[in-house]
């Protein structure tokens, strides 16, 4: 929910994790 709604996840993930999801775009439209 928190990332579909585009808020940020930094301080409920890891970093890493916040990181690889910023790299792949993932949870984000394409369009």
């Amino acid at each position: 929910e928190r990332v579909k709604s585009g808020k940020s996840i930094r301080y409920i993930v890891p970093e890493s994790v916040c990181d690889y999801i910023s790299k792949h775009s993932l949870y984000r439209d394409v369009s």
